[in-house]
């Protein structure tokens, strides 16, 4: 248990007063939390509270007050990026894609000022396997993560998990509403292989909703635009509107790395 923040009675305000809150913080920062899996902070000690003295402007006196640790962030950070499904992809980074040929320096570069510019459209990268479309929207993914929460899933499976979580018998839809809802989140590999009617219409509803409340979707997909206006008209136009600038269709089987030599 962290322990609770030393308090000061309103009596005990005065001038004189500050070399015993001096000490007062002293002690504080001096005390050891509990040991934890999650990170250990040689700053507070594992409190995850750091103390000060302050001058009050309302008793005209010194007070001590805490404020959170750095410590508090980096555990957060830590916690979302292993909820988000990324794994061995968390150690991708912009600078390990090799952009050799214009189209891989145009689609680093989109990717570098997405991240810059703070991330509030969606982002699509459409068309060729193994163009690099999976690497560059998980560097975004990464990047985002230091702000907020981002969630990974892939088509095939998150669609299996999906029916089972809206259409079985002890179905809750609370899968459903979480996609819906986390800040981020980001589809690999849209409408890869057979695709249903209900397929679409989950579909449909998700990228719906995070267009309507304005939450940042991040997708790969090998069809192009014109492909997946034919699987759904409203979903391909809310992809191309939400995208804007941030949308690029990679054409052509020779920009596959796996068939290179």
């Amino acid at each position: 248990m962290i322990p609770e923040p030393l308090t000061v009675s309103e009596s005990q305000f005065c001038d004189s007063n500050k070399e015993r809150i001096e000490k007062e913080v002293e002690d504080f920062n001096a005390r050891a939390g509990n040991k934890s899996d999650e990170y250990d902070c040689p700053i507070c000690k594992n409190r995850r509270l750091i103390a000060f003295a302050e001058k009050s402007s309302v008793y005209n006196d010194w007070i001590m007050r805490t404020t959170s640790c750095q410590c508090v962030k980096k555990i957060e950070s830590k916690k979302q990026a292993k909820e988000s499904g990324l794994g061995d992809l968390l150690n991708l980074r912009v600078n390990g894609f090799k952009a050799i040929e214009d189209w891989q320096k145009d689609l680093k570069q989109l990717v570098v000022d997405y991240i810059q510019n703070g991330g509030d459209h969606w982002l699509a990268l459409l068309g060729s396997s193994g163009a690099g479309k999976t690497h560059l929207c998980a560097t975004v993914s990464n990047a985002l993560l230091e702000k907020t929460q981002v969630r990974y899933e892939v088509w095939p499976s998150m669609m299996k998990n999906l029916k089972k979580d809206v259409f079985s018998q002890n179905g809750t839809k609370e899968m459903l509403n979480d996609l819906m809802n986390i800040p981020v989140l980001y589809i690999d590999d849209l409408f890869k292989g057979v695709v249903t009617d209900q397929d679409v219409s989950l579909m449909f509803d998700l990228l719906n909703h995070r267009y309507n409340t304005e939450r940042i979707t991040i997708i790969t997909s090998e069809w192009l635009m014109e492909d997946l206006a034919k699987i759904d008209v409203a979903i391909a136009g809310r992809i191309k509107e939400r995208c804007g600038k941030y949308l690029r269709q990679i054409v052509g089987s020779e920009k596959n790395y796996r068939f290179r030599s």
